[in-house]
């Protein structure tokens, strides 16, 4: 399967060269949303010994609506990451009108060093695998105080989560693990190359921790009940392309009947300039009215 992943990739790049350089009009606009549009707070979680920076865009009907329940999506490096898709949110859903309006929760850090311990989901080099712990805070601490406040749906259904690169898997872990509170998941350009290990003999296939999460969850599950976009960028490293579209043909092989999936490659966009159409696919496919 990874070498038709690969072939797969490769195919998908040459096909995008060959439909022209048209640039997407979209591609210029500036997302990112004013200040004056959200609250920001700090949120101290016992579960993690952590404070966090707490973003928090409602719609603009949301004042006026006051019988209305909104859909949430919780935005992962949300330091970097919540006013660009928050801003994404509101252009689709207001001014297109082609996208459900949403209640936008951006989720930061004090020490930003911690996503490393937060977004993954096994101990490396590269992070100390606590993301269930993180999934914890979020359940028992995070969502209740939002669902207190705010005016949101309060079922899986109305719950989304997105994260990018390592808040890629966090997202995905969710999926796995986690759909009896999220239904709707964006990830983008996801670090699957995490938790890489050799095989066990010369010339072995070289096996990723992520895989073995989605075949431990097939073993014992005929359905995942799920929305899910997935998207990387042609112009990324390493094996970025052809893990992604490997992950994405694993989970159709499955044939789960409650899974809506879409995967795609972002074409001419490398690791952090493919956030923003990802974003921008993600939201209206997961979205849409």
């Amino acid at each position: 399967m990874k070498k038709f992943a690969t072939f797969l990739f490769c195919f998908s790049i040459i096909l995008l060269l060959f439909q022209g350089c048209k640039k997407d009009k979209e591609d210029n606009i500036d997302f990112a949303i004013d200040e004056s549009k959200y609250e920001k707070y700090i949120f101290h979680s016992d579960t993690v010994g952590e404070d966090y920076s707490i973003y928090v865009y409602v719609p603009p009907s949301y004042t006026q609506n006051t019988t209305q329940y909104y859909p949430v999506l919780y935005v992962l490096d949300g330091d970097e990451n919540f006013r660009e898709t928050a801003g994404i949110v509101e252009y689709y859903a207001v001014e297109k009108k082609t996208t459900a309006e949403a209640i936008v929760i951006g989720i930061g850090y004090v020490n930003y060093g911690n996503r490393d311990r937060d977004y993954t989901p096994s101990n490396t080099p590269d992070g100390s695998g606590k993301v269930e712990n993180f999934y914890r805070f979020l359940e028992t601490e995070l969502i209740p105080s939002i669902e207190a406040v705010y005016r949101t749906d309060t079922t899986a259904t109305g719950r989304g989560i997105t994260g990018h690169s390592y808040g890629g898997i966090a997202t995905l872990w969710g999926l796995l693990y986690h759909t009896n509170t999220f239904s709707h998941f964006l990830s983008g350009s996801p670090s699957l190359w995490y938790g890489e290990t050799p095989g066990l003999s010369a010339g072995d296939t070289v096996q990723h921790v992520f895989f073995q999460y989605e075949s431990q969850y097939a073993a014992l599950h005929t359905d995942l009940s799920a929305k899910l976009y997935i998207g990387t960028g042609t112009m990324e490293n390493g094996q970025m392309g052809p893990l992604t579209l490997e992950f994405g043909e694993r989970l159709t092989s499955r044939n789960y009947p409650s899974l809506n999936l879409k995967y795609e490659l972002v074409e001419g966009k490398e690791h952090s300039t493919a956030f923003i159409p990802e974003m921008r696919k993600g939201i209206q496919f997961l979205y849409a009215k």
